[in-house]
């Protein structure tokens, strides 16, 4: 899909289609290109609201399989890691358990997210340190990075 956007070429503003202007005819000729498909979608009975939320509902299914992904290749990396260190007993199997599961793929994006924001949270507080001056109180922001990474991990 291309990116339109607006700037300025010679003497005046210009609509870009991907960073190059485009002529006045080139403009109408896109214009009148989705006017037909507003219309072939209406004829079909398709709702182009239902298909954005669709697409949307998707992009956040599919960031959530990513986040999951992510979770099952460190959990892989783990099992790797021990086996070949022949030290079984540092992994957590419990999950294995016919009771107990392994986090659902929406957990695994919450837990990512939160993750997210106590690295941001830390990452704050070091860029304000190295240049000597203080966010609100460094220690504070410290401790909420913490209670993140606790929340994302499942703890209290």
């Amino acid at each position: 899909m291309s990116d339109y956007t607006q700037g300025v070429c010679h003497d005046g503003a210009a609509i870009l289609k991907d960073g190059m202007p485009l002529t006045i005819e080139e403009i109408l000729e896109v214009l009148r290109e989705r006017d037909q498909l507003d219309e072939l979608l209406k004829a079909a009975g398709i709702d182009a609201q239902e298909i954005k939320a669709e697409n949307e509902l998707l992009r956040n299914e599919r960031e959530a399989l990513a986040a999951h992904v992510g979770w099952l290749d460190e959990l892989r990396a783990n099992v790797m890691q021990a086996i070949s260190d022949d030290n079984l007993d540092v992994l957590d199997i419990s999950f294995y358990r016919d009771d107990m599961q392994p986090p659902s793929p929406a957990t695994s994006l919450a837990c990512r997210d939160v993750r997210i924001k106590a690295e941001a949270l830390v990452g704050l507080v070091m860029t304000a340190r190295s240049e000597g001056r203080s966010l609100f109180s460094d220690d504070d922001l410290i401790v909420a990075a913490d209670q993140y990474r606790k929340q994302a991990e499942g703890e209290s």
